[in-house]
């Protein structure tokens, strides 16, 4: 181990010692013939052969500034400045640092009739610009769509947006966040013809109060508006009709209003025909609300690896109100709701392999079907002032969840279970920063949340006998009602102290978080208070954390240093009542971070950092009753305060080349936790009981991650390669017996479009995987291989009607007859004026049913999942307003 770490070490110096070798500044500030500072102006630094390389560029700043790093063996160089109505200017220089002051003169401009053709990526600053008619193709109907093509920019198959392999911290629409992390309702609804420019923020800092205080390695997203979109209310309706031989429907009506001072958008929509409703309403947001745990629940067919548009059988209602206003002064209002009614079937057949620390298997097999209905609902209102010396945001959030189930096991004995659920959450985050001057201030936080879930379950039978004393019981119901107080506080001081460009800011700390856990399990027929303490819980835990903190900030040119150094008292204090149990710890506990970021020119960028933490204790494993948590898992534990320990270290390197739409980067983790306590399982056929077991043993992640984005002006060709490899080894407690686990991954996935037409255009996905997985000195699970392909080809046939389909392969070594399963899908639409007309035929061949497997933490999954049948249906999309 410490020889991997030794030569990671050596050669990301290497790498950087490369990157720096013989560094080129050129600096400077651009005025008039009158002194005055010109902002704006384009700087291209090249070679001076007869076919010239670009070795940088950058923009003058406000004040007229700019300074360009780059890496040459050139001995001269041409730099080219130039702009709107001034002289073009062009000078060659040694290949030496310097500075060049250029005086530039004003050009009067003969307008002409000309064609203008727009770059199609450009950076001022620190923010990228993406020209979304360069990426648009006749076949885009969503935003969406426009972004995958986009290099440097990733949606994840969750819905999430990443920029240079790290998700987005917010999504702007004309500067305002509109939305609070929902961004697939902009992403899946918005047409690209709205859309002038897509813009990237790095570096983003939305607090101005913290900017020059703060270096977030963060960057955003903002939606440009063309301003035949703006000051306008669009209303676009849906209607869709069809049949898989029972009736199919796909309804929507969205409406948008966006301006700079307002914005409103509204979403409704409904289908039984698989499409995900929930994926756009999922929040992105770094800030989401605490989730409180669920302590039983069903056990239902697992959802296959594959979309969930291919094997949903659903009836879901969905609707939104999204609205942004802002005061003249700046202050901005924002009221979100959102709610969703989602009526689901799943069918299956599944095989579980648990393996013994021998290496011989437990085998499970499990006929399933389930229902289930949910009602969700949630919302917030939130207030945010943001000026440079006075920050205030404040958001309250709540979400409740109403959930209704049925599932049927059917197997050697046929096992019966119901589920009622519920969930209300409220949250309030506060934020104020009030500053003195450009560094001195003060800084508070708050974080507050309350959570309450009642859960009930019923079996019929119940197959832990023994729990009953043999009784003749017809089944159990599993009562839980589990309630979660959190209050996180902290107040600091901006810049306490400052020696040279170090900056020194401490902090108070201060958290509160409460759980109490209510929970019987009881015979149906049978009065609930009748059964003893051991299928009981009433049990309350505390957790108790003050502290102080300082936060050292050191920045010189394109250094940036973070050190964050808290040392708090912890006190945890749990009792729980039906077994007449209490016990209290406490401790000091510091959990360091630290980061160096390292900017070495325009084009590439290093960063590497270190973090430890304590693992904090949950109720999810402190409570001593039994609970059912599915119809075959029993649980209780041996309360135990104890610690787990974390540690992480991180280095990435970047590198990109707007010019040539080039983005790649590497990316290196190591994990090291000790668990202090080993939670596993005793299993006895298909039926299973929590045990524990205190250890000292550690376990490791080792990751190495590669990906390349890069654009072709060719065909509009985009490219994106992404690779990683990473391996486990996690100690298990198993059959009152601990063993090491250890699995090895790596994956390969590729991305490809390509508009060789303005008629045609091609998209393409695959993604390779490889996993092994053993017992250190004991059993194995035979390596498995996976291959995903779906490919998608649109094409204009004549004006207005285009033709796509969608092919998707998915193989899977571990099958045995058939290893490979196939999807066909096609669809026809005709746009006439503002009117589309689609005919969609999905699963064109009528697959039944799809069969995987894959390996994780020492079991085997198998199944077989019931699919959507083949289906056609019409839709036609119209503009109302």
């Amino acid at each position: 181990m410490n020889n991997i770490k030794r030569h990671i070490i050596f050669v990301s110096f290497i790498l950087l010692f490369r990157l720096c070798y013989a560094q080129t500044t050129i600096e400077g500030q651009a005025t008039d013939e009158k002194g005055n500072s010109i902002s704006d102006i384009s700087i291209i630094i090249t070679t001076t052969t007869a076919s010239p390389e670009t070795l940088g560029y950058a923009f003058t700043d406000k004040n007229g500034y700019y300074n360009i790093q780059f890496s040459s063996e050139e001995k001269q160089i041409k730099v080219q400045f130039s702009g709107f109505n001034i002289q073009k200017i062009e000078t060659i220089l040694p290949n030496r640092s310097t500075t060049f002051n250029p005086t530039v003169k004003e050009e009067a401009i003969n307008l002409k009739e000309v064609i203008v053709k727009a770059e199609k990526i450009w950076q001022q600053g620190d923010t990228l610009n993406y020209n979304v008619n360069s990426f648009m193709s006749d076949n885009d109907a969503s935003i969406g769509e426009v972004l995958k093509k986009m290099p440097g920019i990733s949606i994840k198959p969750s819905g999430t947006i990443e920029y240079k392999g790290k998700a987005i911290s917010k999504f702007y629409i004309e500067g305002m966040d509109l939305l609070k992390g929902r961004y697939g309702i902009a992403t899946n609804n918005i047409p690209p013809s709205s859309i002038s420019t897509v813009q990237i923020l790095e570096n983003h800092q939305e607090v101005k109060a913290l900017k020059n205080l703060e270096f977030p390695d963060a960057a955003a997203i903002n939606l440009k508006l063309k301003d035949s979109a703006k000051g306008i209310f669009n209303l676009i309706a849906q209607l869709g009709l069809g049949t898989d031989k029972n009736m199919l429907w796909e309804n929507e009506l969205i409406g948008t209003y966006f301006t700079r001072k307002r914005q409103h958008f509204i979403t409704y929509k409904n289908n039984n025909n698989g499409a995900n409703l929930a994926k756009e309403l999922t929040s992105h947001a770094d800030d989401s609300p605490l989730v409180i745990n669920q302590f039983i629940q069903m056990e239902i067919p697992s959802p296959p690896g594959i979309e969930l548009s291919k094997y949903n059988f659903n009836n879901t209602n969905a609707t939104s109100a999204n609205n942004i206003w802002k005061s003249s002064k700046g202050d901005e209002i924002n009221m979100n709701i959102v709610y969703m009614n989602d009526h689901e079937k799943r069918n299956s057949y599944e095989q579980t392999i648990y393996m013994m620390p021998d290496g011989s298997p437990n085998t499970i097999e499990e006929e399933m079907a389930s229902t289930s209905t949910i009602n969700k609902l949630e919302g917030n209102i939130s207030y945010n002032r943001n000026k440079e010396n006075n920050y205030l945001a404040n958001d309250v959030s709540f979400s409740s969840e109403w959930e209704r189930g049925i599932g049927n096991i059917f197997n050697e004995q046929d096992i019966n279970q119901s589920l009622k659920m519920k969930t209300f959450q409220v949250s309030n985050a506060l934020h104020w920063i009030r500053k003195k001057d450009e560094y001195k201030g003060i800084e508070l936080e708050s974080h507050t949340h309350f959570g309450i879930k009642p859960q009930k379950m019923y079996v019929r039978p119940c197959l832990f006998d023994d729990l009953f004393s043999g009784e003749d019981i017809t089944g159990v119901q599993q009562n839980v009602t589990n309630t979660d107080f959190t209050s996180r506080n902290s107040i600091s001081l901006l810049t306490a102290w400052m020696i040279g460009n170090i900056r020194i800011s401490p902090a108070g700390i201060f958290n509160l978080r409460y759980s109490r856990l209510r929970s019987k399990l009881f015979p149906i027929q049978t009065l609930e208070d009748a059964y003893n303490r051991k299928l009981q819980n009433n049990a309350h835990f505390y957790e108790i954390e003050s502290g102080i903190s300082a936060n050292i900030d050191y920045k010189i040119k394109r250094i940036e240093i973070t050190l964050f150094l808290p040392i708090k008292f912890n006190y945890n204090h749990l009792k729980q009542k039906k077994q007449d149990f209490t016990i209290n710890k406490s401790e000091v506990v510091a959990e360091p971070f630290s980061s160096i970021r390292y900017r070495i020119n325009s084009h590439w960028e290093t960063s590497a950092s270190y973090n430890l933490n304590y693992g904090r204790s949950s109720m999810q494993n402190l409570y001593g009753g039994y609970i059912l948590t599915n119809y075959r898992n029993l649980n209780s534990y041996q309360a135990n305060l104890d610690k787990s320990v974390y540690q992480n270290t991180n280095l990435k390197i970047n590198y990109k080349n707007v010019a040539n739409m080039l983005f790649t980067g590497i990316n290196i983790t190591h994990s090291q936790y000790k668990p202090r306590i080993l939670y596993g399982y005793n299993l006895d056929g298909a039926l299973s009981r929590m045990i524990t077991h205190k250890t000292n043993k550690s376990g490791n992640i080792w990751y190495i991650g590669f990906r390349v984005s890069k654009g072709f002006s060719w065909k509009n060709l985009n490219l994106e390669l992404e690779s990683a490899w990473s391996k486990n080894e996690s100690p298990q407690l198993r059959q009152e017996e601990v063993v090491y686990y250890l699995s090895q991954t790596a994956f390969v996935t590729g991305k490809a479009n390509m508009t060789p037409f303005k008629w045609l255009s091609f998209d393409y996905q695959g993604t390779w995987q490889w996993n092994q997985s053993w017992i250190k000195n004991g059993g194995n699970f035979p390596i498995s291989r996976t291959l995903t392909n779906k490919t998608t080809a649109k094409a204009t046939i004549v004006s207005g009607l285009i033709l796509s389909g969608t092919l998707d392969n998915y193989y899977n070594n571990q099958i045995e007859g058939n290893k490979s399963f196939t999807l066909v899908d096609m669809n026809l639409s005709y746009k006439w004026k503002s009117t589309v007309f689609t005919l969609v035929w999905n699963n064109i061949f009528d697959i039944k049913k799809y069969t995987y497997s894959y390996t994780s933490s020492m079991n085997k999954y198998y199944s077989e999942y019931r699919i959507r049948p083949t289906s056609v249906m019409f839709k036609i999309k119209f503009k109302i307003l």
